[in-house]
Formats: structure tokens, C-alpha cells, sequence
């Protein structure tokens, strides 16, 4: 799981959620190296459901939809000919706020174009559990409308924002409802067929510094 890609401003929040473009080159370089597949979570849904995944399959995923995610991250992913999945606040595209700015619609389509999958990540990252039930399934439904309409396509996939719903039915039945068939939290850790679709667990790539690490969190699911 990645957010911004690229050297944070001076001023930023969240400085540790940034990883520089040389590091993310690294490890994607490593993935190619020893044989890592990348696949997206409808080719997740798909191979699960048929038994047909391919060996060593890994899901890169983006949160927010920075516009570091086309201008630094998306050249590195041509380069090695790898899928992601980007989770997009959708109410946000084509602004600037907290000193980022997101992607624009142009962008999404050049990288749908490529073989990106895009997936909501609500509307205004709100936290779905601390809000009313009405608004939480609104930023829920309407994300993904907005989405479909635009990419031509099903959406499938939603990450929560903060990782909060995961562990709350209310927040999944809402998210199932709306159609989706799989949702990811941030709880660390890998996955496997007879999980919960709508609490996938995922990998932070926040302060993994070096290859060792990355090679620990690759193949037991945590460093320690």
C-alpha cells in the first residue's frame, strides 16, 4: 500500500506516507526479479473464484490518488510492465487541497488506458464509522457511481478510508450493497481465498527502507 510517491514538502503531514521515487523503483525492481505477478482485485476475484491465480501474485495499490501516483509512480510501472490499483477520493479529483493535487480525469484515463484499476475511496475521506449511517452510504454509493460512469466500467473494489469499517459490519454490509465485491482496511497482513472479501488486509510500504524488509513483509506478511 502506497500513497504519495516523490520527497515530501517541508511543510507536509504525514511525511513517513511518502515514498521517494528511487526506493519505489527498488521495489518493483525487486517484484520483477523474483517473478512476482501483478494482478488487480478483479483478477483477484476472478482467479479465487475459478482456483486460477497465477504464481507469487501481489496487488500494488495507491490511496487517494495523488497526482504522484501518474507524474513519478506511473513511469516506473510502465518501465517494469506492472498493474496497480489506485483508490480514489473522488470528490477531490482534479483539485489541489493539503498541498497535494490529485489526479484529473485526463490522467485516469491515460492510466486506464495502460491497464490501471481504479477503486473508490469514498468521496471526501471521511471516516464511514464515525459518521451517520445515510452519509457513510452515500460517499459509499456515490463514489462509485460517479466512478462507473465515467471509466465505463464496474468498479469492485473500495478501500476505507483510515482503514475504519473493515471491522464493522454496518460500515461492509453498506459497502456490499452498493455492489462492490471486495474492500481492504489497513490491517498488515496477507490474504487468502477463505477471508473476508470486505476486510482484505494489506501491506504498508510507510518506512520500509531497505530490501530486507521489504523482502520479509513480502513473504511472512511483517518484518518482526
Amino acid at each position: 500500500m502506497y500513497h504519495s510517491i516523490g520527497y515530501p514538502p517541508k511543510d507536509a503531514k504525514n511525511k513517513g506516507l511518502w515514498v521517494n521515487q528511487e526506493r519505489f523503483k527498488r521495489q518493483l525492481s525487486y517484484l520483477k526479479e523474483h517473478n512476482y505477478k501483478t494482478i488487480t482485485f478483479e483478477d483477484l476475484v476472478k482467479g479465487w473464484d475459478e482456483n486460477d491465480l497465477p504464481d507469487n501474485p501481489v496487488i500494488i495499490t495507491f490511496d487517494d490518488g495523488y497526482a504522484s501516483n501518474y507524474t513519478l509512480a506511473f513511469p516506473i510501472l510502465k518501465e517494469v510492465d506492472f498493474k496497480a490499483t489506485i483508490f480514489l477520493n473522488v470528490g477531490f479529483i482534479g483539485r489541489e487541497r493539503y498541498g497535494h493535487r490529485f489526479l484529473s480525469w485526463e490522467e485516469i484515463r491515460e492510466m486506464q488506458d495502460y491497464g490501471i484499476e481504479f477503486g473508490s475511496h469514498g468521496m471526501s475521506h471521511r471516516n464511514l464509522v464515525k459518521i451517520k449511517e445515510k452519509e457513510a452510504k452515500k460517499e459509499i454509493e456515490e463514489s462509485k457511481r460517479i466512478l462507473e460512469t465515467f471509466l465505463g466500467k464496474s468498479v469492485v473494489a473500495l478501500a476505507y478510508p483510515y482503514g475504519a469499517g473493515s471491522d464493522t459490519s454496518e460500515v461492509k454490509n453498506l459497502v456490499a450493497k452498493a455492489g462492490y465485491i471486495v474492500a481492504c482496511g489497513t490491517r498488515k497482513g496477507k490474504n487468502s481465498p477463505g477471508e473476508g472479501r470486505f476486510a482484505l488486509k494489506r501491506l504498508s510500504m510507510a518506512h520500509v527502507n531497505n530490501l530486507l524488509d521489504f523482502h520479509l513483509l513480502l513473504t511472512r506478511g511483517r518484518v518482526h
